[in-house]
């Protein structure tokens, strides 16, 4: 009888250990594929805003790749900000930002080159009770279309993730 009990104790630890053992693997593979979603979310802001008309360098209206124009630039980021909810479907829980990397200019022309200057917020609706963010940075050239200048330049599209 005691035989028995000792086998069915030992029966019951052993199904006891394989569901942990399952929802443990279950629980890390959710995570995996939470995080890949919000990686894949990132690259598609990303590729979204890459061919956004409102930004995009044309030369006798061809379009130049990886290309942004300053002119209209400047004028996208009122209309953007000013306008979020339209761009919503696109780009969700996201943060685009302009970098311009080199050369350091005084684009606010306050007379001192600081970390707002050659810096154009696109689009921004952080959500207040975001859990994770990911960053996702494209080199990308700033064209001035009067004098034809070239800078160099960053996309940062950071996604949230609630």
């Amino acid at each position: 009888m005691t035989e028995s009990i000792a086998v069915l104790v030992v029966f019951f630890i052993i199904i006891v250990m394989g569901f942990v053992f399952y929802f443990r693997v279950n629980q890390t593979t959710s995570t995996i594929k939470e995080t890949e979603s919000l990686e894949l979310r990132s690259v598609q802001v990303a590729q979204k805003f890459s061919f956004l008309p409102e930004t995009e360098c044309s030369d006798d209206n061809v379009r130049r790749e990886d290309c942004i124009d300053l002119r209209k630039l400047n004028k996208a980021s009122e209309l953007m900000i000013t306008n979020s909810l339209d761009y919503y479907d696109a780009f969700g829980f996201a943060e685009v930002t302009i970098q311009q990397v080199f050369p350091r200019t005084d684009t606010n022309n306050d007379g001192i080159i600081d970390d707002e200057d050659g810096k154009w917020l696109l689009y921004n609706n952080t959500p207040p009770d975001w859990t994770d963010k990911l960053s996702t940075i494209i080199p990308t050239a700033l064209r001035e279309a009067r004098s034809r200048d070239t800078y160099f330049g960053l996309v940062i599209v950071d996604v949230y993730d609630k």
